[in-house]
């Protein structure tokens, strides 16, 4: 019998926003310790603040695949297929990376009928 174990991801809302992660110094250590425990993996969200940005600064990317989300639906109408692409490009350059492992927006299925994502290679995994 095999064992799998739970994976184990760390939400960094607080990065860059609120102390003490709005010391880099304090985020670095963090980060070594959560890599020492296994932690491959970072969330992050346009609506957490700082979050994004400062992943990118700490160059957070190097040593994490980051998961992250876009409001969408928020306000109604929002996700066209100019402002989807336009908010992926924003996250990916504050990130800081070419892409992230997993995207999630938060909309409903019938807003993304006419927007094509497919192999537009932002992402590994999309999700609504």
């Amino acid at each position: 019998m095999s064992v799998e174990c739970i994976k184990v991801i760390f939400g960094a809302a607080w990065i860059g926003w609120a102390a003490p992660y709005d010391d880099q110094e304090y985020s670095k250590k963090a980060f070594q310790i959560l890599k020492a425990h296994g932690v491959e993996t970072l969330d992050t969200a346009q609506l957490y603040g700082q979050s994004e940005k400062s992943l990118g600064e700490l160059k957070a990317g190097d040593a994490f695949s980051i998961d992250t989300k876009w409001p969408g639906g928020l306000p109604q109408g929002w996700a066209t297929r100019e402002n989807i692409l336009k908010t992926a490009k924003e996250s990916l350059e504050k990130i800081g990376v070419k892409q992230v492992s997993r995207v999630t927006f938060e909309i409903a299925c019938t807003a993304l009928e006419n927007v094509p994502l497919k192999n537009r290679g932002g992402f590994a995994c999309f999700r609504v």
